[in-house]
């Protein structure tokens, strides 16, 4: 599906709202949503060449976080794999730790999904900003915690206060390039 956030916001306002491959396929052929094979001849050739080699590759991820129409927080992650994923491995982006808004914080997160998931990654630091109503202490702890697990990620973040928003940007990986759009600059 080229525009999986279709599905996913069709499914939000639906009493079932998570679904196997099978399901999102037949959701998406019934919502008249294009199926499409996605992967192109150059990234088939870099599977097969990581595959031969038994290693990881270098794949980027999109991440994003909203304070959206409505005045709503959004987050939303289009992400690149690790790569040389075995079949089915489900990541962190389609779960609460990859992804997670609620009515005062956004995350959207990156990198290596296992650890992630195994930390609750988005989920975690969203309720940690708002038990602490700090989004930067926040981003601190739950940094220590990865470090303390030797876990790969980075995050974007954005917690709504009454006069402000406040943000975030940051990581246990070696690098992570990020920019903000305030409405102006």
């Amino acid at each position: 599906i080229r525009h999986p956030s279709l599905l996913a916001a069709y499914l939000q306002r639906q009493k079932n709202s998570i679904l196997d491959a099978s399901g999102a396929k037949t959701l998406a052929a019934s919502l008249e949503l294009k199926i499409e094979n996605l992967v192109t001849e150059d990234r088939r050739n870099k599977w097969l060449e990581l595959q031969a080699q038994k290693t990881s590759g270098q794949t980027g991820t999109v991440g994003c976080v909203v304070h959206g129409l409505e005045k709503t927080l959004i987050a939303v992650t289009s992400t690149g794999g690790v790569g040389n994923e075995t079949v089915g491995r489900l990541g962190d982006t389609p779960t609460i730790a990859g992804n997670y808004a609620s009515k005062m914080v956004a995350a959207s997160f990156t990198c290596v999904g296992e650890k992630i998931i195994a930390l609750g990654g988005a989920a975690k630091l969203c309720l940690l900003a708002e038990q602490f109503q700090d989004l930067q202490k926040a981003a601190e702890i739950f940094l220590e915690e990865a470090q303390d697990q030797h876990a790969i990620l980075g995050f974007v973040a954005l917690m709504k206060h009454p006069e402000h928003i406040q943000y975030v940007a940051d990581r246990t990986s070696p690098s992570m390039i990020w920019s903000l759009f305030d409405g102006e600059k």
